[in-house]
């Protein structure tokens, strides 16, 4: 089993790929998560650390960076389409 993903923080549930990782692969981080790929997963890109519920949180460097759209599997791909993304604050929104 290779390491091809990396658990940026603790609280993380998910991992992202430091290397292209292929459907039915097994692979793992070096902080000892082990995950079976569900899908291809491109580098770079996010995947499913563990069972993430429709609604819960995505944690990503510690932080939210969405909620579960729907559920999602350990080894999944995490992206665009099952992530809700967060509402951009005020604060960031560029007036013309």
């Amino acid at each position: 089993m290779s390491v091809k993903l990396i658990r940026i923080h603790a609280e993380d549930n998910v991992g992202v790929a430091v290397q292209a990782i292929e459907k039915g692969e097994h692979v793992r981080t070096a902080a000892g998560d082990e995950i079976v790929a569900q899908d291809n997963i491109k580098y770079g890109f996010k995947v499913a650390l563990r069972a993430i519920a429709r609604g819960d949180a995505i944690i990503k460097y510690a932080e939210l960076i969405g909620h579960a759209s729907k559920d999602i599997g350990p080894g999944e791909s995490v992206h665009t389409h099952n992530v809700d993304p967060l509402p951009i604050p005020d604060v960031y929104v560029q007036i013309t």
